[in-house]
């Protein structure tokens, strides 16, 4: 199609003529019934015209001239010879928002009967339900300029933008209040700024997926849905399920001392997943995505995506209809819990987030059978460990051992005949299960190759802890009274074993070889001190670092992942036996291979990186930066979260700004410096710094 009219001036015979051509095609393609998102410099896309206006508004204000790929109305972007990506992404950038489409994706309807209705003076013999209401009232704040004389936003694209800033850079409500404040004042008196947050909130709440508040029991025994849902008490411990206030002192007597309320004492907020999961199969920006893994990947035999692993395609086999649909979604569950505000020793319930991620299990890794630690009778329990490693259950095996066994009541109040309070090892579960998982209730979960993963991350974590609370003798280390007792009932290690004082009940702990004295504390901890390392590769471990005291404390998961295997064998060159140094040195040697080299697991469920917690860790200190309510952490964290669920579904829609899916990472080396030399580490753009640039 010849669009060389675009870049003629608007008083010649080709550029009126390529209007005619421009106005059927796209009114041949259109999904508005008779109007169009009008292309012209001042509409750009975002308001609808008929064509007439439309028309009239191409020949008056001119079509832009970056449009040159009618995407917006019809035209297929693959047709068209472009030259590079950066072409197409400067086209889009120029259309403006796409809030019809967003509107037609959230509602799956068009604006055909909107129409229809504003232009009929006939009064419509049924009322619009719900669902339509809503998407009306959006449309039209859609079509609404923001202010008069205003081409480029409208009320919602405007709403929409201002919001994704707001979660991008984590503003306050407050200072949304104050920023909408300025600008009413600072703009005409026409115009459609929100008056505050709460306005916007409630303007945009009808974009967005709800969640589900269900009363639960304060001893958490019961939820009151269901069979439970009008009762006043927990039929399990008994507590109340509603507040008691004190009520106030007035002149009339009361009959009793507190007031109870209709407020629930425990509430949990349940967001359904069907909903979100339609959602994305509704959305045009993500429904693709959603079929990549059947329609879209490499199936060369090589490992590259989770449905390439054993675990995925034996599902797959196992219900080939589910396996056939292209639609088909499977699911992890990651769980954890943490405690807002960083209070750790507050009184606070932890939150438990269930999050999108695959949940693998990393396998016990059995020492070789010739290996010198087997043979090592002296170093451990006085025998030869010849047993040959452990066999692997399948669900079915784990079934068959819990099949006599009851899930367990729930409940932190659940006392004993006696009235003690419950223990786990009461219900004497075989194999050492502590407890029945809910999950086996679900009928496919027997089937999974892959019912549970032992994180390697926490893993980690409790060894580097106890690894450096034992060489710095912190209190509370497991090298205290209680296991040099252990040695002594198993006859080992007499060297070790704990000498009677004078006085009773008191015993001298006599040093490990791996005790060490206090210069070579001090030592040690000088030496991760004065680690320095690049930006983005671990926190600054120096601050965690207590020189004086001889304590580290303060480490996260990742810090103690970088110090077990990069700087342990370091900081302990020369302050321990050589024997202590070479097995923490094998331990440091050990996690790393963990993390790259267990092949069978990753012919079952991938690398370890796909199974880790850190990313369900660093989203969870997102979701702490949403408690702002100290009184109601959940609920603030709740709400938190449905803002940032609806502004990024929303954010997929605009053109030209910074969002979610094109934000530039912090480190960023892209840029226009030209590779040197022929050496690979050379091989990438890089971006200039400092002042000699």
């Amino acid at each position: 199609m010849d669009k060389s009219w675009i870049g003629k001036p608007r008083d010649t015979p080709e550029y009126v003529a390529g209007i005619q051509i421009f106005l059927d095609f796209a009114f041949s393609n259109t999904r508005f019934g008779d109007k169009i998102q009008c292309p012209c410099c001042k509409c750009r896309n975002v308001l609808l015209q008929d064509r007439v206006n439309a028309n009239s508004h191409l020949l008056w204000h001119g079509i832009m001239s970056t449009y040159t790929i009618w995407t917006r109305h019809g035209e297929d972007i693959y047709e068209n010879e472009i030259s590079s990506d950066e072409e197409i992404s400067s086209d889009e950038s120029m259309v403006g928002d796409d809030m019809h489409g967003m509107l037609e994706d959230v509602f799956r309807m068009s604006n055909n009967d909107y129409v229809e209705d504003n232009e009929s003076n006939e009064p419509s013999p049924n009322e619009p339900n719900k669902e339509a209401q809503k998407f009306y009232e959006l449309l039209k704040d859609a079509e609404t300029e923001l202010y008069p004389g205003c081409t480029k936003y409208s009320k919602l694209s405007f709403l929409v933008r201002l919001l994704n800033l707001k979660c991008l850079n984590g503003w306050s409500n407050k200072s949304l209040d104050m920023l909408l404040e300025l600008l009413k004042d600072a703009f005409p008196l026409d115009e459609m700024f929100p008056k505050n947050h709460y306005e916007s909130k409630r303007i945009l709440q009808d974009l967005g997926l709800d969640y589900d508040k269900i009363d639960a029991c304060p001893n958490d025994c019961i939820l009151y849905r269901k069979e439970y849902e009008k009762v006043d008490k927990c039929v399990i411990c008994g507590e109340s399920r509603w507040k008691s206030i004190a009520p106030q002192s007035t002149a009339v007597d009361c009959t009793s001392s507190t007031k109870e309320t209709k407020i629930a004492r425990k509430v949990l907020r349940h967001f359904p997943l069907k909903p979100r999961l339609q959602r994305l199969f509704m959305s045009s920006k993500s429904a693709e995505d959603m079929r990549w893994h059947s329609s879209g990947r490499t199936k060369d035999g090589i490992l590259r995506h989770p449905a390439d692993f054993k675990a995925w395609k034996s599902l797959d086999e196992k219900y080939p209809s589910f396996g056939s649909e292209p639609r088909n979604v499977i699911l992890g569950l990651a769980s954890d819990g943490f405690t807002p505000f960083n209070f750790m020793g507050h009184l606070f319930n932890q939150i438990e987030v269930l999050a999108k991620e695959l949940l693998l299990r990393t396998s016990s890794i059995p020492l070789p059978l010739d290996h010198k630690f087997r043979q090592n009778m002296r170093s451990f329990n006085g025998s030869k460990e010849l047993r040959p490693p452990p066999k692997s259950l399948t669900g079915d095996d784990v079934v068959g051992q819990l099949c006599d066994y009851e899930q367990i009541i729930f409940g932190k109040a659940i006392k004993d005949k006696d009235g003690n309070k419950r223990k786990r090892n009461d219900y004497h579960l075989p194999k050492n299960w502590k407890k029945k998982s809910i999950f086996f209730q679900l009928p496919y979960w027997k089937d999974l190759l892959l019912q549970h993963n032992l994180d390697v991350m926490h893993i980690e974590k409790n060894v580097c802890d106890s690894v450096v609370d034992t060489l710095l003798s912190i209190k509370g280390t497991k090298d205290n009274e209680n296991t040099r007792h252990d040695l002594k009932v198993m006859r080992i290690r007499e060297q070790l074993h704990l000498k009677p004082t004078t006085v009773e009940g008191k015993y001298l702990m006599p040093p490990a070889c791996y005790t060490k004295s206090l210069p070579e504390k001090r030592a040690f901890c000088e030496c991760l001190k004065e680690v320095k390392v690049p930006d983005s590769y671990s926190s600054n471990i120096s601050r965690c670092v207590q020189v004086k005291e001889c304590k580290i404390s303060g480490l996260k998961s990742h810090d103690c992942h970088v110090l077990l295997q990069q700087f342990l064998p370091i900081a302990i060159h020369g302050l321990l036996p050589k024997d202590v140094c070479l097995v923490l040195i094998e331990l440091s040697t050990f996690f790393r291979q963990l993390c790259c080299k267990l092949a069978s697991e990753a012919k079952v469920a991938g690398p370890v990186q796909y199974r880790w917690m850190y990313p369900i860790e660093r989203y969870l200190r997102r979701l702490k930066s949403y408690a702002h309510n100290k009184n109601y952490p959940e609920g603030s964290i709740a709400e938190g979260y449905l803002a940032e669920e609806c502004l990024t579904f929303c954010s997929r829609y605009l053109n030209g700004v910074e969002t979610r899916f094109n934000r530039v990472e912090r480190n960023n080396d892209g840029g226009d410096a030209k590779p040197q030399g022929k050496f690979s580490v050379f091989a990438r753009t890089s971006r200039l710094l400092g002042a000699a640039v």
